[in-house]
């Protein structure tokens, strides 16, 4: 993965504050300690930067709370890194058909106004993939937020009982129709209903993989990550996904 061009940005939210990211060789180690946690000497390795070029951007990246560091436990001379922050959108490159989208979307309110609130959603997630910029880390937060929420109602047994359970009270939420594909992997297919640009699908479909993935790792106490996911359909209203998990 190379640098990314100087105008496209990360946003993280951290205990500072917002925090936008900018520089490329900081996005790259963030996507690197994204998938684990990092020493100096590891991140030398991935990035091809310097030790010294590294440690400035590391510092910088600790006090503005978006990275954290440790001692090493197995080697006290060496500071692990870890990201101490929730990433909440990107910028992306813009799809010039999406606005042409979120007009017509917008004239569905208009005819329909007793749906605004169904509609809305849809636009806004459109509009901003019109103009290049995903919230989708946002969106998956706040799928698991809502996982928290009703996970107190959800009776643990047989996994296809407690995905039945989960996705009823997903339906309320009213973020697309959702169908069980297989369970052994656990796939799931939501139907949104709308006519999206694949931008926009792709970040609807964050909701539900938040939302999912969470609810089932609180109920089961075990971590169902996302494996896959694509969208398809004509009119991008289908998002697939599976989600991987050790036996229960």
């Amino acid at each position: 993965m190379g640098d990314v061009a100087p105008e496209n940005f990360v946003l993280y939210n951290t205990d500072n504050g917002i925090v936008i990211i900018t520089n490329g060789v900081r996005v790259r180690i963030l996507d690197e300690l994204s998938k684990r946690n990092l020493s100096l000497t590891e991140l030398v390795d991935l990035t091809g930067k310097a030790q010294s070029t590294l440690s400035v951007h590391l510092e910088s990246m600790v006090k503005d709370g978006v990275i954290m560091s440790r001692e090493d436990p197995e080697d006290n001379r060496r500071k692990i890194y870890s990201i101490s922050s929730l990433r909440v959108a990107e910028t992306k490159t813009p799809d010039s058909g999406s606005f042409e989208k979120a007009r017509e979307i917008f004239a569905d309110m208009v005819d329909d106004p007793d749906q605004i609130s169904n509609y809305m959603i849809y636009f806004l997630y459109t509009i901003m993939d019109s103009r290049g910029l995903s919230v989708g880390p946002l969106t998956e937060i706040i799928g698991s937020i809502h996982a928290q929420a009703i996970s107190g109602k959800i009776q643990k047994g047989p996994i296809e009982d407690v995905v039945d359970q989960i996705r009823k009270y997903y339906s309320f939420a009213n973020m697309g129709k959702v169908t069980i594909y297989s369970f052994n992997p656990l796939t799931i297919i939501v139907d949104c209903e709308f006519k999206l640009s694949k931008g926009a699908a792709e970040t609807m479909g964050r909701y539900p993989v938040g939302y999912f993935s969470k609810a089932l790792e609180l109920v089961f106490g075990k971590p169902f990550e996302l494996s896959s996911s694509e969208v398809f359909g004509s009119e991008n209203n289908y998002f697939r996904f599976v989600l991987d998990y050790k036996s229960l």
